[in-house]
C-alpha cells in the first residue's frame, strides 16, 4: 500500500473511532427522521414512519418490538411493526429484520470496505428489478462519515419459513442444487452485458477493483497466509505443496474477473448465504458484497462451497449445462461449453481465497464464522481447485 492510500485510511479510521466517541459521550437516543440511526435501539414510532410508510398516504407506525438477534459484519435484530388503519389496510409489511453497525468493528470492517453501501443499493435500486427468491428489502441508507448504517428487510424465517444452515447441516438435494444455479441464471441474466451496469449503477465496481480495494484496507493477503496454517488439517497435499503459488494465482484471476461480458454479482454465494424457504426451495440472501463481473465467479463459488464433495464431483457437467440452458432460456447468449468450463477452472480460486482470508482473521477484525463452518468450507473449496486444476489453469 502507498503511504497516501496509507494516510487516507488512518484518517477514514480515526473519523469514525471519533464519531462513535462522540456517540459514547453523548448516551443513548432518539433518532429522528432522516437520520441514520446508531442502533435499532434509538428507533421511533415516528422515525420507523418515515421509513416505512412513505408511499401510503396517512399511514402510521403506532408500534414496534426489537427481537433476537446476532453479530458479525453487522448487527442483525428481528423487528415486528405495527401500523393504524391506512397502514393495516395498506398491507404494510409487519415482521421484518434489521442490520446496523453500533460498534467500532463493524463498522471500520464494513465502512472502510464499503460493504454497507452495496447492501444499500442493491435493495434500493437492483431488488425490485428481480424475480428470485430472495428478501424484499423495504428500506437502506448510510453515512459515510460516521459509518452508521440501516438495511430494513423482509424476515424471511417468519414471512416464507426460511431455514438457515451451514455446511455442518445443509445437505443440498439435486433439486436444490438446480435451484441454486436457476436463481444464479437469473439474477446473471437480467443484468448481462448490461450497459446500465456502468450508465446507472456506478456504485457497482468489478470484482477485481472491489477485490483490491479490500486488500488495502485489511490486508488480505497475510490473512491468506495464517489461513493456511490454520487450516492445514484440510487441505489437500498436493494444494500444500504449491500454497506459494496461492496467491500470485489469484492476483492472475483479478485481471479475468472484469473480461465481458460482466454482468451483477452476488459475490459471497457461499453455503451459509444460501436457505431453504418453507417449500423446501432455495433461496441467496447477504448481498453486501455486490459487483459486477463475470458469471464465473459466483457459480464456481456457490458450488464449490455448498454441495458436498463427492455430490459436486457428480453434478458438475449437469448443473453448469443446465446454468448455461437457462441464461439461454432468459434471452442470453451463453458463453460456449468450452469457454464456460475455463472459466470455471479460473474462478474455482475466488471462494478458497475467501474462507482462508475467514479463517485467518486477525485480532482487530469481527469473528465472522464457527471455525468448523470454515475448516468444512475450505476442504471443499480446495478439492475443487485441485480437482479443476486451477492453479495451472492461471499459471
Amino acid at each position: 500500500m502507498s503511504v497516501g492510500a496509507k494516510l487516507n485510511l488512518v484518517g477514514q479510521a480515526a473519523r469514525v473511532v471519533l464519531h462513535r466517541g462522540t456517540e459514547v459521550m453523548h448516551g443513548t437516543r432518539r433518532v429522528h427522521p432522516g437520520e441514520v440511526p446508531i442502533s435499532v435501539d434509538d428507533l421511533t414510532p415516528e422515525w420507523l414512519t418515515a421509513a416505512l410508510c412513505a408511499h401510503v398516504e396517512g399511514a402510521a407506525v403506532t408500534d414496534f418490538r426489537i427481537g433476537d438477534g446476532s453479530s458479525g459484519t453487522s448487527d442483525r435484530r428481528s423487528l415486528t411493526v405495527g401500523y393504524n388503519r391506512v397502514g393495516t389496510d395498506a398491507g404494510l409489511p409487519r415482521e421484518l429484520f434489521t442490520k446496523t453497525t453500533p460498534d467500532i468493528r463493524t463498522r471500520l470492517f464494513t465502512g472502510l470496505t464499503n460493504l454497507f453501501v452495496g447492501e444499500s443499493q442493491f435493495y434500493n435500486r437492483l431488488r425490485p428489478e428481480l424475480s428470485i427468491e430472495s428478501p424484499h428489502g423495504y428500506f437502506a441508507a448510510y453515512d459515510l462519515r460516521s459509518c452508521r448504517s440501516i438495511v430494513i428487510m423482509e424476515d424471511i424465517a417468519r414471512t416464507r419459513g426460511a431455514e438457515f444452515g451451514s455446511p455442518q447441516t445443509l445437505c443440498v438435494t439435486r433439486d436444490q442444487a438446480h435451484d441454486m444455479v436457476n436463481l444464479m441464471a437469473t439474477y446473471h441474466g437480467a443484468f448481462w452485458d448490461d450497459p446500465r451496469l456502468d450508465r446507472e449503477f456506478g456504485f457497482l465496481q468489478t470484482s477485481s477493483d472491489w477485490q483490491r480495494h479490500l486488500d488495502s484496507m485489511i490486508n488480505t493477503q497475510a490473512m491468506v497466509r495464517r489461513g493456511l496454517r490454520r487450516a492445514e488439517s484440510v487441505l489437500p497435499e498436493s494444494l500444500l505443496r504449491h500454497r506459494n503459488l496461492i496467491w500470485p494465482a489469484f492476483e492472475a484471476s483479478l485481471e479475468l474477473k472484469s473480461r465481458p461480458p460482466l454482468t451483477l454479482l452476488h459475490h459471497d454465494v457461499h453455503s451459509k448465504n444460501w436457505y431453504v424457504n418453507g417449500d423446501g426451495r432455495m433461496g441467496l440472501y447477504d448481498w453486501q458484497t455486490i459487483v459486477k463481473g463475470t458469471w464465473a465467479n459466483d457459480f464456481a463459488y456457490a458450488l464449490n462451497c455448498g454441495l458436498e464433495i463427492a455430490d459436486r464431483r457428480a453434478s458438475f457437467d449437469e448443473l453448469l449445462g443446465r446454468y448455461l440452458d437457462a441464461l439461454a432460456a432468459g434471452g442470453v447468449t451463453p458463453p460456449t461449453r468450452s469457454d464456460a468450463e475455463r472459466a470455471y477452472r479460473e474462478q474455482s480460486i475466488h471462494g478458497l481465497i475467501f474462507w482462508l482470508a475467514t479463517i485467518g482473521a486477525g485480532r482487530m477484525q469481527p469473528d465472522l464464522h464457527d471455525e468448523t463452518d470454515c475448516l468444512v468450507n475450505i476442504e471443499r473449496l480446495a478439492s475443487a481447485v485441485v480437482d479443476a486444476e486451477s492453479l495451472s489453469a492461471l499459471h
